[in-house]
């Protein structure tokens, strides 16, 4: 009978360390589309004797689908030649995640080929929250081409 108990209060344990826990939200799939204006680009410098840069960029954007805001962004490109374009940055925008209002985050990486045609630019991104979005969380892709993409997230509220 001890071993019974013992093999019981085992097996309760290790359901409890390796259990999805009760809390965790179903994400939602969503998706949308941005658009991306007023660029102002503040740094830009040679990068070695390649003939590449590297440029840093200020700018306004809003989001429709199940993100919806208006945002300020920034982004980081690096160009080589003969190379993917590459950028990384985030956007901070006051809007609304699946209809929960407040300030959301987006920060972001991608790619884009330039030769020997201009390709979409594709990419990932990552989606949380502050004050009454502190709870959200994602994950998603997005693509588009110049100023204007659409994108797909995860979303979900957990703490």
């Amino acid at each position: 009978m001890h071993r019974l108990s013992t093999v019981a209060i085992l097996a309760f344990a290790m359901s409890a360390t390796f259990s999805t826990p009760a809390w965790a939200t179903t994400p939602t799939v969503g998706t949308g589309t941005f658009t991306d204006s007023s660029f102002d680009t503040f740094f830009a410098r040679q990068a070695g004797s390649s003939g590449g840069a590297f440029f840093e960029t200020n700018f306004a954007g809003s989001f429709t689908g199940i993100l919806t805001g208006s945002c300020s962004a920034f982004i980081e490109d690096t160009f080589e030649p003969n190379a993917p374009l590459i950028f990384s940055g985030s956007y901070t925008c006051t809007g609304s995640v699946d209809s929960h209002p407040g300030t959301f985050v987006l920060q972001f990486v991608g790619t884009q080929i330039l030769s020997p045609t201009i390709q979409p630019y594709v990419g990932q991104l990552v989606l949380s929250g502050t004050g009454a979005l502190a709870n959200v969380h994602g994950q998603g892709t997005f693509q588009g081409r110049a100023c204007c993409g659409t994108y797909t997230v995860e979303v979900h509220f957990d703490p």
